[in-house]
């Protein structure tokens, strides 16, 4: 149980280092806009949720660094010749699932065509948001897959190490204001299968790659659905409230689905990279 302990006084850490300066940055404000008319102070949970990322990647530095003692890139960043090819994979299975589950809640009235929200500024997050959501998923895949996942897979193995980086995954982005708590009851479920997929596309490729690919294609779809689609939630819209993809039942149903097949898929890619390495030799 070393790691698992080690991670745990780590996490415990960030989380009470982030309040304090938390509540030391709120108080600032107050005082700041103490005499400001109509100011516009930041929520309290927004404040948290800036300084719990500062923290969090300023003490897996230090873990890493003087504990760990490894590479950044020994967290499943290293590179090989199927590297590209399980980047370029999982982008597009997750453009393509995503797309896939806007059809379905098409079809149960779960989401309606929209071209109000047209304008031209979506040609330019056409080229932008492949930069912002390859960024976000290489930083998330690293420390929630990469780092979270394996070093609790040294002492738990790999099923409990599974559940437990997911629920950390799907908790950690809770924080923000939200008056309906009921609201993160479904999400929670969703972003914890969420999480279960993209850890099973670490463990079965050995590589982030796989994980990034699959994360980047579908936050890239929720970025750019704005333009065409609204997202009603006409089943639990009543009980729960919000608009969020991950909240409606086809959605979790397609998440068990592309989980059931994700084996396939990963050994689907690394067979057609052996028989091209197959045919180049015998060619040589």
């Amino acid at each position: 149980m070393k790691s698992f302990t080690k991670i745990s006084k780590l996490l415990l850490s960030t989380i009470i280092t982030a309040l304090c300066l938390s509540w030391l940055l709120y108080y600032v404000q107050s005082l700041i806009l103490a005499d400001v008319t109509n100011a516009k102070p930041f929520h309290f949970l927004k404040i948290y949720s800036r300084c719990l990322t500062v923290v969090l990647f300023v003490f897996v530095y230090i873990y890493i660094k003087k504990i760990t003692k490894r590479s950044f890139l020994e967290f499943g960043l290293q590179k090989d010749e199927n590297s590209f090819k399980m980047l370029s994979s999982g982008f597009l299975f997750g453009i393509f699932s995503m797309i896939v589950l806007i059809m379905i809640q098409f079809f149960t009235r779960e989401s309606i065509l929209e071209t109000s929200n047209w304008n031209p500024k979506f040609y330019f997050d056409l080229v932008f948001q492949l930069f912002v959501v390859f960024t976000i998923a290489v930083v998330e895949e690293w420390f929630f897959r990469g780092f979270v996942y394996s070093e609790l897979k040294m002492d738990l193995g790999v099923p409990k190490a599974v559940i437990l980086s997911s629920a950390f995954f799907a908790i950690t982005h809770f924080v923000r204001p939200t008056t309906h708590w009921q609201v993160l009851i479904p999400e929670f479920f969703g972003l914890f299968l969420i999480g279960v997929i993209l850890t099973n596309a670490f463990e079965y490729s050995k590589s982030l790659y796989l994980s990034i690919g699959i994360h980047a294609g579908w936050v890239y779809v929720v970025k750019l659905d704005k333009y065409f689609i609204n997202h009603f939630d006409s089943v639990l819209q009543k009980t729960f409230g919000g608009e969020k993809l991950l909240k409606s039942i086809p959605a979790w149903i397609l998440i068990l689905l592309i989980l059931f097949f994700l084996k396939r898929f990963v050994l689907l890619i690394q067979t057609k990279k052996t028989k091209g390495l197959s045919i180049e030799r015998r060619i040589v």
